[in-house]
């Protein structure tokens, strides 16, 4: 592996979306969102598996919060890692927001009529041949998470304005197989936030900041 680069910024304007920015965002998007950029390479696929992950955007009395979970240590995929509620999608569901609101409820006990749909983000895709499907949604401030044990060691709640600050973005290198490629990583409260999650919040960045003009 070759040495990490310094922490480096995205060079994006610093944000304070309010719910009524974000439902206007997403209201004016017309088109479905790109792939998103920094997913790594991947070998092709004759069929992906879709599974969706909700962006839960948390309206706190004091400002908007963003909930990921910390995975369970006793997981076979993904054990400690920082992530959104989500996962693989059933036959039985009738839409990606429904695999995203079903698995929300299964995780952290957040049902899905206390959630209101934003839209999607750019899908990502990974190297063991799933496509996350990420839908923001924006949930009541009265709201209290549970996390389920057999998935989710806690529930970490962190300021939506903390990650729309380019300084705290840091750009990793990574060499596999003959393949190079970079991730982002962000540090908030001692966890570490990489991968896919990390590039969905930039990617929902990119995206508020492209419509927040000059």
């Amino acid at each position: 592996m070759p040495p990490e680069s310094p922490p480096q910024g995205l060079g994006l304007p610093s944000l304070s979306p309010t719910p009524t920015s974000l439902c206007a965002h997403f209201a004016r998007a017309t088109e479905a969102p790109a792939a998103n950029r920094m997913a790594p390479p991947v070998a092709p696929h004759h069929r992906r598996l879709d599974s969706a992950v909700l962006v839960p955007i948390v309206q706190r009395p004091e400002e908007l919060r963003i909930l990921l979970t910390w995975r369970a240590q006793h997981l076979r995929s993904h054990a400690g890692q920082m992530c959104f509620p989500g996962g693989r999608a059933d036959p039985e569901d009738t839409s990606l927001e429904h695999t995203a609101l079903r698995e929300t409820q299964e995780e952290v006990g957040i049902a899905a009529q206390d959630v209101q749909i934003l839209g999607r983000l750019g899908h990502y895709d990974t190297q063991s041949g799933y496509r996350i499907n990420p839908v923001v949604g924006l949930i009541e401030g009265s709201v209290s998470p549970i996390p389920n044990p057999g998935e989710v060691a806690a529930v970490v709640e962190a300021p939506l304005n903390y990650f729309l600050d380019s300084t705290v973005y840091e750009v990793h290198h990574w060499e596999r197989d003959g393949q190079r490629g970079q991730y982002y990583g962000v540090h908030f409260d001692g966890y570490f936030i990489w991968g896919a999650t990390a590039a969905i919040l930039v990617d929902l960045y990119h995206q508020l900041a492209a419509q927040a003009g000059p």
